[in-house]
């Protein structure tokens, strides 16, 4: 396993930037600068970002703090100060860049997906960026794109860990061992046959990063990614293997259960009512895959309002109807799809039934078996 860059800055257990607590005199650090960049017999590099579109106009001060780099500008743009590390040439590391690209939870929340579906009008390019070549995408990176970030179709290429032996299964945006803990749980909780059909029509590439807001994961269908959010995935790896499941289903085409098969289309919207179903036969899967102590208490077993059952008890009841009775066996392959096709009409999560969706879950796979 080899990794395309280093990731050397210190990170927190969510894989973010650490906080910046040391003022540094601007006239301080250029002097420091240029003695270490004569020391060893150069200068700090230019930036050679050229971008389309105008530069931004800085309407105030910027002065430096240290920060994970040991150095971080901090540029008053409009009405608000942003905090931005840059390295000894004052450049931007380009983990930073990823960084704010996963940041979905300021302002009025982003969805990446979205983000990275087009090209922005004025798209930023280059290797290197300074705070001010770039200011106007860190503040509002939903107008304006960097290239190899957030242009169509390039969300996680910059980090990546490979693992040729699982086929073309990229882990990106990994730090420290978020890769190789994402690795572990799916190789614990699907099979050889199972990862190989992930990838079996397209690359698969699994994103640490949250998707949107209020999202613990997200599957792409365009993309064939699976989204993690780090602060889900720390916790439990329910959320995880719930997409991984979605992804799964609509790449395997040898299904053709009701209960089995995706009911996400190739082309068009997904409606409401086949999503209900989708999302309930997805879950129970997702029990039947997981140990107990793994389990999410707050996926959808506790949005089924007409059970008067405890979430713990919905969850407890539907993981013995897939096993038959043995509560801490974990089912995979086509066991497990068997199972799901046999025990979805009779479980908890068969009630479920999502927005404007007429049908339960359970209700609209007899109607699709022509039971209903």
């Amino acid at each position: 396993m080899t990794a395309t860059k280093p990731r050397e800055q210190p990170r927190d257990a969510l894989g973010r930037y650490e906080s910046y607590d040391y003022k540094v005199p601007r006239a301080n650090l250029l002097s420091i600068l240029a003695s270490k960049a004569m020391s060893r017999g150069g200068q700090p590099q230019p930036s050679t970002q050229v971008a389309e579109g105008s530069q931004a106009t800085l309407d105030g001060h910027r002065y430096v703090l240290a920060g994970p780099t040991g150095i971080a500008e901090v540029i008053q743009y409009g009405k608000h100060d942003y905090t931005i590390p840059v390295d000894e040439s004052g450049h931007i590391p380009h983990e930073f860049l990823i960084q704010r690209y996963f940041s979905v939870d300021e302002g009025k929340g982003r969805n990446t997906v979205i983000d990275s579906g087009k090209d922005a009008k004025v798209v930023f390019r280059g290797d290197m960026f300074r705070p001010e070549d770039v200011i106007q995408w860190l503040v509002h990176p939903n107008r304006y794109d960097i290239e190899g970030i957030d242009t169509e179709g390039s969300p996680g290429k910059i980090w990546h860990y490979d693992w040729p032996k699982d086929g073309p299964i990229t882990v990106s945006n990994a730090y420290g061992n978020q890769a190789q803990a994402i690795m572990v749980q799916l190789k614990k909780h699907f099979t050889p046959r199972e990862i190989a059909t992930l990838s079996s029509h397209r690359d698969h590439a699994i994103v640490i990063g949250k998707p949107r807001r209020s999202a613990g994961g997200m599957y792409d269908t365009s993309t064939n990614n699976t989204y993690v959010d780090p602060a889900s995935f720390n916790r439990r790896p329910h959320s995880f293997v719930h997409e991984e499941e979605h992804a799964l289903r609509y790449n395997d085409k040898t299904r053709k259960g009701v209960a089995t098969r995706s009911m996400v289309p190739d082309f068009g919207p997904l409606s409401d009512q086949d999503r209900t179903l989708e999302e309930a036969a997805t879950e129970l899967g997702t029990i039947g895959r997981l140990d107990e102590e793994d389990v999410d208490l707050r996926s959808y077993y506790s949005q089924l309002d007409d059970d008067p059952r405890s979430v713990e008890e919905r969850v407890a009841a539907d993981k013995r109807l897939l096993t038959g009775g043995g509560l801490l066996r974990r089912l995979r392959g086509r066991g497990l799809e068997k199972a799901v096709e046999r025990s979805l009409e009779d479980s908890a999560i068969g009630g479920l039934k999502l927005r404007a969706a007429a049908l339960t879950a359970k209700e609209h796979a007899a109607r699709l078996k022509g039971n209903g």
